[in-house]
């Protein structure tokens, strides 16, 4: 509503004579609305936030100050903060989303941003309750330039990569790990997905054995693979032999779940239980002994597996460690930072 901004973002300019021009003021309730809800607004919700705008101005003297004041209150309102899903039943027995919720959720899951208008207008029409319009509508985002980011947003939301901001490893065992591994990490498995998923249209259980991959150099000196590459990411292929495969095996799985110091198989399991295979770990109990992780001597036990053995002699932790240790333990061979 800035002075300089009035003529490129609003549809109307109020009548000079009139000390509140309502009819343009619901005109741009209406413009903004429709999208910021997501839906058109009922008559109810114009007439709530043109009054806001009209009270505004009378209070503060201008029609675009009061027009502020209504904004603010569209920007605050429950239905844009939120994805509120309404249902239509009239569809037959079945529940049914209604064609602007069906909308939405298209719309953020494979753009990850709001519907766009030609969106709008399918929802409005009808043509969004249709198969043929729905599969006309997921084709043509599927082929737009936001499904990529659409699709990256996905996977590192799926993998937990906001985790990685409270990573610290220990410098003086893994001197190789920093900030910039951390970020290229992420990074690889994102690209990975990308190319295999969009590029190369292939199927999603690949990513799991898949041995193309990104690498930087910095990524290759904690994988102990050469990059020729100095700067940037080079296509690159885990060599027969290696026993890296699929995204599992990758630096930003393995550093993100173990410890600052050592790997652990006890979060590498959980996190492929619940990250991989959608099963809930349930949480450990407060009273955890674990006085049977060193033997009768005070010595440690000499392997990670003998330690957790002790560790799911216990009834109250064996439950979930016969889950979770298995698959962790697959991955032991990788240190804290995911070098072999």
């Amino acid at each position: 509503t800035a002075e300089q901004r009035r003529a490129q973002y609003l549809p109307c300019a109020p009548e000079p004579s009139s000390d509140f021009d309502m009819a343009c003021a619901t005109d741009i309730i209406t413009h903004f609305g429709s999208r910021l809800f997501r839906r058109p607004l009922s008559n109810t919700q114009v007439s709530r936030y043109v009054s806001q705008a009209k009270l505004g101005a009378e209070k503060l003297g201008d029609f675009y100050h009061g027009l502020h004041f209504a904004l603010v209150g569209l920007l605050t309102a429950p239905e844009f903060i939120f994805r509120i899903e309404r249902v239509d039943r009239a569809q037959g027995e079945l529940a049914e989303l209604d064609a602007y919720s069906k909308a939405s959720r298209l719309s953020y899951f494979l753009t990850n941003s709001t519907p766009d208008p030609e969106l709008m207008h399918a929802a409005e029409s009808g043509e969004l309750d249709t198969q043929a319009g729905l599969e006309k509508h997921v084709d043509r985002l599927l082929s737009s330039a936001k499904f990529n980011q659409a699709l990256r947003a996905f996977f590192a939301d799926m993998l937990e990569f906001e985790l990685f901001d409270d990573v610290a490893k220990d410098a003086a065992i893994y001197p190789a790990y920093n900030s910039t591994v951390a970020m290229d990490a992420q990074e690889q498995t994102l690209r990975t997905v990308l190319y295999h998923l969009v590029e190369k249209h292939g199927d999603y259980r690949e990513l799991f054995t898949l041995k193309e991959t990104f690498l930087t150099r910095a990524l290759g000196i904690v994988s102990r693979l050469p990059v020729p590459t100095r700067n940037g990411w080079e296509k690159t292929h885990f060599p027969d032999d290696s026993e890296r495969a699929g995204i599992q095996s990758h630096i930003s799985f393995l550093s993100l779940h173990s410890h600052p110091g050592r790997s652990s198989p006890t979060l590498r399991g959980m996190a492929v239980r619940e990250v991989f295979l959608c099963q809930e770990v349930p949480d450990p109990p407060p009273d955890v002994d674990f006085s049977a992780i060193d033997d009768p001597d005070g010595n440690p036990m000499p392997t990670a597996r003998d330690r957790l053995w002790a560790h799911n002699s216990q009834p109250a932790c064996a439950g979930c460690h016969k889950i979770m240790d298995p698959p962790g333990l697959a991955l032991e061979n990788f240190d804290g930072i995911g070098t072999w």
